[in-house]
């Protein structure tokens, strides 16, 4: 157990040891063939569960898989693989924080767009440009013909950090 604590967050081992105290209960109770008898309340069984429970919870739930779906953007498998060379040049910033909303010179906190907005209109050509999350903006790309100049409240909208859309017609 000693070692568990060396590698791992004290509530950590502490909640599998408790699930393994309760599973071996839970298992005599029900009066399981294979979880009767006193070598289940040895301390050794309990803690044979716990460490099978810890290994479980410390395994890492993302992993690196390969995309044999067919499909290319994947949504299951994380969407688009960037190419090495941009993971390669974007190494330091993923290892700490960023100015991702905040301006360098005054410290204030900026609006989303504001560092994206002119990169994405330099890429496309576009007079004005954003960035949505979920499924907003092909909502807004529906809505558009239909309902120029509309606020659309929908769960995407809502969901996403801003209050509402808005959407225009060019």
């Amino acid at each position: 157990m000693v070692q568990w604590l060396q590698r791992h967050p004290r509530p950590l081992v502490t909640e599998c040891l408790r699930q393994a105290v309760a599973g071996a209960r839970q298992g005599i109770l029900a009066g399981a063939p294979d979880r009767q008898g006193a070598q289940h309340l040895q301390l050794d069984s309990v803690l044979e569960l716990a460490g099978a429970l810890l290994a479980s919870a410390s395994e890492p739930k993302v992993r690196e898989a390969i995309n044999a779906t067919g499909i290319i953007l994947h949504t299951g498998l994380g969407r688009a693989v960037f190419p090495g060379g941009v993971v390669d040049s974007m190494i330091g910033e993923l290892k700490g924080c960023v100015t991702l909303a905040v301006d360098r010179e005054s410290g204030e906190r900026l609006e989303r767009d504001e560092l994206i907005e002119p990169l994405l209109c330099e890429l496309t050509g576009a007079e004005a440009a954003t960035v949505v999350n979920n499924n907003a903006g092909p909502r807004c790309w529906c809505w558009q013909p239909w309902r120029p100049s509309t606020r659309l409240s929908s769960p995407a909208a809502s969901s996403s950090r801003s209050a509402g859309l808005f959407v225009s017609r060019m």
